[in-house]
């Protein structure tokens, strides 16, 4: 009789037990590895077009998740911000919008706070478009549709900027709006003039001629009342992003429909004076 056999030629039942322990410590040091290098490249992990479709008749609605947007890793407020594309179609008409994430493991909380207010902005407008698909889906052949879109402008340890889009058809008179949201990254509440400058009474000022100066040299269809609208867009339409304040400008707001939407940036240079040092162009 062999070493390791016994009398009919099969391994021992020692043999047996000496292999079995073996590959129980082979498959704990696979774990130990694989969870070593989850660890390690954590940061780095980012999650690529999954989700999931489904249908209604006609209506086809498609849920994917696009790559990680944005992230401020060397930061104490460690936001990651991704987006969700939904498609709402029917016949010849398409729609999409993107829905934000908003994680932050040292801040729930608030990072909570902004998702919340950046998928309520446009929640309105998504139902109106797919009213809309409904009642104009197959009226014609023409490829129609509206896209909602968000993207994220800045990170940092003190506020996070975003704008959003509205644009398309559904036949008829274009769809085209913009907008600027800003929050604090501690609290995840949405920023005011008062909160970013030293000044709040001089930096509308600057912003508000620079904004009068430019429409005035690229606008040739103003509104009577563009610039009491301006002014309002000035206090709740904006953002700071590394080039500047920017005042978004939608359709309608201050000139006739063919001047379409557009976003003004004001420089930092125009503003730097009024501005809080955290805020401050560096």
């Amino acid at each position: 009789m062999g070493l390791f056999k016994n009398e009919v030629g099969r391994p021992s039942n020692e043999t047996i037990k000496k292999r079995n322990i073996f590959k129980g410590i082979c498959f704990v040091l696979v774990l130990i590895i694989i969870g070593l290098v989850c660890y390690i490249f954590k940061d780095d992990i980012k999650i690529f077009n999954t989700g999931n479709k489904t249908s209604d008749g006609n209506n086809k609605v498609t849920t994917t998740l696009n790559k990680e947007e944005k992230t401020n890793k060397d930061t104490n407020n460690k936001y990651v911000i991704t987006y969700e594309t939904e498609e709402y179609s029917k016949e010849n008409i398409k729609n999409t919008r993107l829905i934000a994430t908003v994680k932050n493991e040292a801040n729930q909380e608030a990072a909570d706070k902004i998702q919340k207010t950046l998928r309520e902005t446009l929640e309105e407008n998504w139902r109106e478009i797919k009213e809309n698909t409904d009642d104009f889906a197959g009226k014609t052949d023409e490829k129609l549709g509206v896209d909602i879109k968000i993207k994220t402008l800045k990170v940092t340890d003190k506020y996070l900027s975003f704008d959003d889009s509205i644009m398309g058809s559904f036949g008829g008179v274009v769809w085209s709006s913009v907008g600027g949201l800003m929050f604090d990254a501690k609290t995840g509440d949405k920023v005011s003039l008062n909160d970013i400058s030293t000044n709040s009474d001089e930096l509308n000022k600057v912003i508000y001629q620079f904004g009068i100066d430019y429409l005035n040299k690229e606008n040739h269809c103003l509104m009577d009342d563009w610039k009491s609208n301006l002014l309002t867009l000035i206090s709740n339409n904006w953002n700071l992003d590394d080039n500047g304040f920017n005042i978004y400008i939608s359709k309608y707001d201050v000139a006739c429909g063919a001047d379409g939407s557009k976003i003004i940036n004001v420089p930092y240079s125009k503003i730097n004076d009024y501005l809080k040092d955290e805020y401050k162009n560096k």
